[in-house]
């Protein structure tokens, strides 16, 4: 499962407590904040044009799962 938050919502704010829940339930999750917000890199701060936004999740989607920390019991939030 892939999450981010909404249009300039951090994950720290709310996508982390709900990837939390669904990892204990059982499921692989990936929190991202887009590029420019939150914990991620990038200048200039809290510019958030949608393709790039589209981008991101293009490339959050493009990760090979197969040894996330999830598949070795650890938490990946």
């Amino acid at each position: 499962m892939i999450m981010a938050g909404g249009f300039a919502v951090t994950k720290e704010a709310a996508t982390d407590l709900f990837a939390e829940r669904f990892h204990e339930a059982g499921f692989s999750v990936l929190a991202f904040d887009y590029r420019h917000l939150g914990e991620s890199d990038g200048q200039p701060r809290l510019v958030l044009p949608i393709r790039d936004q589209l981008a991101d999740w293009e490339a959050s989607a493009g990760l090979d799962w197969s040894g996330s920390p999830a598949h070795r019991g650890l938490s990946p939030c």
